[in-house]
């Protein structure tokens, strides 16, 4: 009998649906912290990924977003050039601008962030945890109402 068939059926139909990310890569800004009105902070920087394709490579940019907690340990511990890996789901929104506009934003709300650097620490939206290995990379760039254009700019 196999893994899967030790569920429950209701623990099994909720394997066919999931909206993972795990990305690794080096952030490409500042974190930036918004407080809202009930007290709730967002906070959201770019992270870099490349994939190699035999001798081509590409680099995507990703917009991150971590709320709460998780936010302000992003805030203190990430900078620009940080290697960072990245879990969490991906999230499309889109709303009319000022100008009357449709703006479609792609973000990774992220959970959990483990600064690949010499700290090596791990944390995730609830607690600290102990460094996890983590082998994938990321993708995008936008922020709420705001372009963001890396250039040939690269943070490593």
């Amino acid at each position: 009998m196999g893994e899967l068939d030790t569920l429950k059926k209701s623990e099994r139909h909720r394997l066919h649906f999931m909206n993972k990310v795990i990305l690794i890569g080096f952030v490409g800004n500042e974190p930036k912290t918004v407080v809202f009105a009930n007290e709730k902070s967002k906070t959201t920087f770019s992270l870099a990924t490349t994939d190699f394709f035999g001798k081509t490579k590409r680099t995507s940019w990703h917009v991150i977003a971590t709320w709460n907690g998780l936010g302000k340990i992003a805030e203190t511990l990430l900078k620009k050039g940080t290697h960072v890996a990245i879990e969490g789901s991906i999230v499309y929104r889109e709303y009319t601008n000022k100008q009357d506009e449709k703006v479609f934003i792609t973000e990774i709300v992220a959970d959990k962030l483990e600064v690949l650097d010499k700290t090596a620490k791990s944390y995730d939206s609830t607690k600290v945890v102990e460094p996890i290995a983590v082998e994938t990379e990321m993708s995008a760039l936008t922020q709420e109402g705001v372009s963001y254009e890396p250039g040939e700019d690269l943070p490593f």
